[in-house]
């Protein structure tokens, strides 16, 4: 029952992240020296003069921004050949996982606080 619970918790957690890492893209407040290769091929996304630190870049950042961006990993059980395929037609949320069950500097975790902080942050930036 507990192992439901921390999964369907989990689930739920990536999917908010997900929603969360999408606005951040979209709005172009990316956190300043963040690399995503499967978005981004490798480049910063300070390299675009978009983002950054300072200025009106700024607005609409969170302290939490950063941890929204490090806190998925692609599933370890996606095959790397699985993972071209999807990752050329777009990964569905089932693809990801969450770094790490408790919050670090890098990561939110699935707390009831990281939830709350989640379903706010998204409120925030819808």
């Amino acid at each position: 029952e507990m192992e439901e619970s921390v999964a369907s918790r989990t689930q739920a957690v990536v999917s908010l992240i997900r929603d969360c890492q999408s606005l951040i893209y979209e709005l172009k407040i990316v956190p300043s020296g963040y690399i995503d290769a499967d978005e981004h091929d490798m480049v910063s996304c300070c390299d675009s003069g978009n983002y950054g630190p300072g200025g009106d870049e700024e607005v609409g950042r969170s302290e939490d921004d950063l941890k929204i961006m490090k806190s998925l990993k692609v599933r370890d059980s996606i095959s790397q050949e699985e993972g071209q395929n999807r990752r050329s037609r777009g990964r569905s949320i089932s693809d990801y996982t969450i770094v790490s069950l408790f919050e670090s500097s890098s990561c939110t975790g699935i707390s009831n606080e990281a939830l709350e902080r989640l379903i706010n942050r998204l409120a925030e930036l819808n």
